[in-house]
């Protein structure tokens, strides 16, 4: 195709001025009877003339009469394949026709062997014509010029959206609008589509998120795309900035029609939600999440059956700890849209909250009935069984995610198949969605943007503490678009940390059996991949503590706080090995900073309320002890943090 194009180009002209056809057009009965000729055909039932004669039109050598309409024949072509899906194979052959038309005749040309790469490359000619003659002048004696450019540019290209959309190749159509924006000088309907292919083409960067932006200021319903912009931000970790548009689409929807407006306060709430984990003070967070309920509980009350909104609101519920709130608006999601799986991990979740293992197992298990390769849901059931049954239970679990694993993405030479069939499929993008065992903020390693999981239409993102900590990660896969489209590149890397994540929870269950030789061989197959991972670090300490070598479990846990900084897990053990040798105030300072990043960690009030025993301090110790019965009553199985964070 690009060889196509290429060739196509050259030639053109790079005149800003528009060619003058009026001295060189044939006349005007010879004009009429060509264009009408092929529409009155399909007009009398006759498609295979009338597509014969395009088709001879449009493949014959061309002469200077006939210039000016071949574009119009080029989209009508592409339009009728599209239309009627005609087989152009089934044409009979130029050569028996018995006119005196010339053919273009070269061993060189190429000849489509279907009907999609005649669609294709009609549009593609079509689009070397609509660049030739495209009016860069902007002088108001060729405002008439410029339009008829731009409207045959936009017919063009909307039929390239439409045929390359079935094949998913939206690159081809974003790099021919960046082409039209040459002749298109704030031209709304070229703008928008240009901004689109982006989303579409799953292109997230500051070029994309600023031509959204510009479009929207474009746009005469510019609310759509401000919300593309702003959920770029988002994936992007740019929370402020995402903060930022979506003011400007409220002010324009408020002084609008206020059709999105529910839309608009999701999105904000949304914001407040990903910024409080970006402060560091326990008030300015809980001050962020009020302001994110109050949001969503006005979208939910402008659209009661919104799925997303009382997804979000039931989720804001759950991390402020009014879980039986959380609970019933979860139900209401789910009752709107039963098949939203975020809302369905979150109820799960919100089951084992309630100690309601039994009930949590149970949809956990009808879930994977229907996707069955589901990484995300296997977690659980590996959790959920630990619980109810022991670690040999969740062991078998576990070993079967290693088996989801290598079938997804594992093409036997120690690749990963990112382009596969498979890989679009259900538990494709979606079962990337694994997150770290190891904390509380290890969030979900997949992309606030990666598509379906299994499925589904949905965003998801890592939701750590430390949010810039984890920016990198996020990055990795912030090349998804909303449709589940991956690069090759960031599934790659996403594919592996998905691995290290599945071989750190196999440590874990290993060191919980007693069986440190198998979880230093786990763990060792996860250094293989990142030895410098902050989770494999933090699980080598595991592993040394274990076997008693407290100063060498101290250096891995001091490795994994200096590669990562806000992981609770590692500041935990860290501050324990501290007070074991001693240093109480020291780890009373290590705790106070994990509780810093986390208030709702049980582990870290118990542990510091061990460390005020030891200095003395028991009313402190008790208040310390007290607060983490509290917690620990309403926690989860598995932290909020693991599900995907979705936009749609």
């Amino acid at each position: 195709m690009i060889l196509i194009k290429i060739l196509l180009n050259l030639g053109g002209t790079t005149s800003p001025h528009p060619q003058n056809w009026e001295k060189r057009r044939p006349s005007s009965i010879l004009d009429f009877a060509i264009r009408r000729g092929p529409a009155l055909l399909i007009e009398e039932g006759k498609l295979d003339e009338a597509i014969l004669r395009i088709d001879k039109l449009i493949r014959s050598c061309d002469t200077h009469y006939f210039t000016p309409i071949r574009l119009m024949f080029y989209r009508r072509f592409a339009e009728i394949l599209l239309r009627y899906k005609y087989i152009p194979t089934k044409l009979t052959t130029l050569e028996a026709s018995g006119t005196n038309t010339k053919f273009h005749m070269s061993s060189g040309i190429f000849s489509p062997l279907n009907l999609w790469e005649s669609i294709i490359l009609t549009l593609l000619l079509g689009e070397s014509l609509v660049v030739k003659e495209g009016v860069l002048n902007q002088a108001p004696e060729f405002e008439k010029a410029r339009k008829l450019a731009n409207s045959n540019a936009a017919s063009i290209y909307d039929l390239l959206c439409l045929a390359s959309g079935r094949w998913g190749h939206y690159q081809l159509v974003n790099e021919g609008f960046e082409q039209a924006l040459k002749f298109s000088f704030e031209e709304p309907h070229i703008w928008s589509q240009y901004a689109l292919s982006f989303v579409a083409s799953g292109l997230n960067s500051r070029k994309s998120n600023q031509t959204l932006i510009e479009a929207g200021n474009l746009s005469d319903n510019p609310t759509p795309l401000l919300l593309l912009a702003a959920q770029q931000s988002f994936s992007r970790l740019l929370t402020e900035e995402g903060m930022q548009i979506i003011q400007t689409a409220k002010e324009k929807e408020m002084a609008g029609s206020r059709k999105l407006l529910s839309r608009v306060l999701l999105y904000e709430g949304i914001g407040y939600f990903l910024r409080s984990f970006e402060k560091h003070m326990n008030q300015q967070r809980l001050d962020d999440r009020a302001t994110a309920l109050s949001s969503l509980q006005a979208a939910v009350e402008l659209d009661p059956v919104d799925c997303i909104g009382l997804h979000w609101l039931a989720r804001v519920y759950a991390w402020t700890g009014n879980i039986n709130d959380a609970f019933n608006v979860a139900v209401k999601a789910l009752r709107a849209f039963p098949f939203h799986l975020p809302t369905l991990q979150l109820m799960i979740l919100l089951l084992s909250a309630q100690r309601n293992y039994s009930d949590a197992l149970a949809v956990t298990e009808e879930a994977l009935d229907e996707y069955p390769d589901h990484l995300g849901f296997l977690q659980m059931k590996a959790a959920l069984d630990q619980k109810l049954f022991g670690p040999d239970a969740a062991l078998t679990t576990v070993r079967q995610m290693l088996i989801v694993w290598k079938a997804l993405f594992d093409d036997g030479f120690g690749l990963v198949r990112s382009d596969s069939p498979e890989y679009k499929g259900f538990g494709g993008f979606g079962s990337l969605q694994l997150p770290s065992p190891t904390d509380r903020d290890g969030g979900s390693v997949a992309s606030f943007r990666a598509g379906s999981i299994a499925g589904s239409s949905t965003n998801t993102g890592t939701l750590t503490i430390g949010f810039r900590g984890d920016a990198a990660l996020s990055e990795i896969a912030s090349s998804v678009s909303i449709h589940g489209f991956l690069n090759q590149a960031s599934a790659g890397e996403l594919a592996w940390t998905a691995q290290i994540n599945i071989w750190i929870m196999l440590t874990d269950l290993y060191l919980k059996l007693n069986q440190p030789t198998q979880a230093g061989l786990s763990i060792e197959e996860a250094a293989q991949i990142a030895s410098a991972h902050p989770d494999v670090l933090f699980y080598r300490g595991q592993t040394e503590e274990h076997l008693e070598n407290y100063n060498e479990a101290r250096t891995w846990y001091e490795s994994a706080v200096g590669v990562k900084p806000t992981h609770v897990k590692a500041l935990q053990s860290l501050a324990l090995m501290q007070h074991y040798f001693g240093s109480h105030r020291l780890a009373e300072k290590t705790l106070q900073d994990a509780l810093k990043l986390d208030p709702y960690d049980h582990h870290t009030w118990y542990n510091l309320g061990k460390v005020l025993e030891a200095l003395n301090e028991c009313s402190e110790a008790g208040d310390c002890m007290a607060t983490a019965l509290e917690i620990e009553a309403i926690n989860p199985i598995l932290p909020y943090s693991i599900i995907p964070i979705c936009f749609e």
